[in-house]
């Protein structure tokens, strides 16, 4: 599967996991990806479309420049969408800083950049496609991020590192007394950072790490094994349904 990625570096790596381009093959149809716990922009850049489907299996479309809230459950989503894609996971707390917007702000698994940042987002996916190649639309998007970092709201040290609590294993509540805070400020500062609850972000479910372990987005087409933490068998990941007309 050929792939290119590029470290987040200099400002931005407080707060991305990395950036990374991905083109395969794989056949058209829907695919159930499980939660990462994880906030990710993605640009799909084989069409401007990103499709996802709720609970009752109903289609939502939007462009195809994409942010994907963290969601406690699993969410199904189109693997043509999968073949030409660039994926920038944030850590944990580090979406709000960058998209200037809190995480609370997404109302749906999946919401357009466009309603996000409104005309900066507009032509963001076609100066990727004019970059001159994958590493180069890498290195344009990287800039860009950078740009917005700096305008935007700052971060809230506490959430990083209760997400790194909460990865150890800590209770919620001994979390919020180590941090200095009550457990509804916790949840409160973590929810604006996160999208999540602090026992949802614990309770997610696995994490699909490249080769240097960092946690990547569910958009990535997966090359490797998942790891589901026991009590969550339920949830796997289900294989490739073929849409109709498209097998």
């Amino acid at each position: 599967m050929p792939r290119e990625l590029v470290p987040p570096g200099g400002a931005l790596a407080p707060y991305l996991a990395g950036i990374g381009w991905w083109a395969t093959d794989l056949p058209a149809g829907r695919e159930r990806r499980l939660p990462t716990g994880g906030m990710q922009l993605v640009v799909n850049l084989a069409a401007d479309e990103v499709r996802w489907y709720d609970a009752d299996g109903r289609e939502h479309r939007r462009g195809g420049t994409v942010v994907c809230a963290a969601t406690p459950g699993p969410v199904t989503v189109d693997t043509a969408d999968q073949r030409t894609v660039i994926c920038v996971p944030f850590r944990p707390g580090g979406a709000h800083p960058v998209l200037g917007v809190p995480a609370t702000a997404l109302d749906d698994p999946v919401v357009e950049l466009a309603a996000l940042w409104g005309r900066a987002a507009v032509t963001l996916r076609a100066r990727l496609l004019a970059a001159g190649g994958p590493r180069a639309a890498l290195w344009e998007l990287r800039r860009t991020l950078a740009r917005r970092l700096d305008r935007g709201p700052g971060n809230d040290p506490a959430v990083p590192a209760a997400a790194a609590a909460l990865d150890r294993g800590m209770a919620v509540a001994d979390v919020a007394d180590r941090l200095g805070l009550t457990p509804a400020g916790l949840r409160r500062r973590f929810a604006v950072g996160t999208g999540l609850t602090p026992k949802d972000y614990s309770a997610r479910t696995y994490l699909v790490r490249d080769p240097g372990g960092n946690s990547w987005c569910f958009w990535q087409p997966l090359d490797r094994p998942v790891r589901l933490r026991d009590g969550w068998r339920e949830m796997r990941p289900e294989p490739v349904t073929a849409r109709r007309g498209e097998r």
